[in-house]
């Protein structure tokens, strides 16, 4: 009897995707207080790489497709662990970049470079506390700006709130 065509591709299709399961096996490492299963192969950026037909893709990814099936166009394998690492595929997630985004965001993960560790800012966030402490003293906005080495309208904006908002 021969197999027909549809048969040999998807006979081809799951031997790939145990190769795929068994290359996940073999470079991660289950870390039980956690649930994660950590990549130990290649990395970029803390995300686990591995090789498919040629390419490199995020081995979450190819976790996702292996444990879960294709990703559809569009998303992304989010993880809820906010491990990059991890390949578990009960820690990932599909999403858009968009919310992606926001659940970095949300939880605190999205590194700012706001005051004083922005590579142009001229004050400090001690600066920003010197500044609003003699400004509400009485010390006239001009005079500060003049100490500090910024304009007026940078000393307003510092102590009405609307700039430094970070800095208590």
């Amino acid at each position: 009897m021969l197999l027909k065509d549809a048969t040999i591709a998807q006979l081809e299709a799951a031997l790939e995707a145990a190769k795929l399961k068994n290359r996940l096996d073999e470079w991660s490492i289950p870390v039980p207080e956690s649930g994660c299963w950590l990549w130990t192969g290649c990395t970029s950026g803390g995300y686990g790489l591995t090789s498919h037909r040629n390419k490199s893709v995020g081995a979450h990814r190819v976790s996702w497709m292996v444990h879960r099936g294709p990703i559809p166009d569009g998303a992304v394998v989010c993880h809820k662990c906010d491990t990059p690492g991890c390949i578990n595929p009960d820690h990932l997630f599909l999403g858009s970049h968009r919310e992606n985004m926001l659940d970095k965001i949300r939880k605190g993960r999205q590194p700012s470079n706001a005051g004083e560790r922005h590579g142009m800012s001229k004050l400090s966030d001690a600066d920003v506390r010197e500044i609003r402490r003699r400004v509400w003293a009485g010390e006239r906005q001009r005079d500060v700006a003049a100490a500090f080495g910024v304009t007026r309208g940078h000393i307003s904006y510092i102590t009405t709130s609307r700039g430094w908002r970070d800095v208590a």
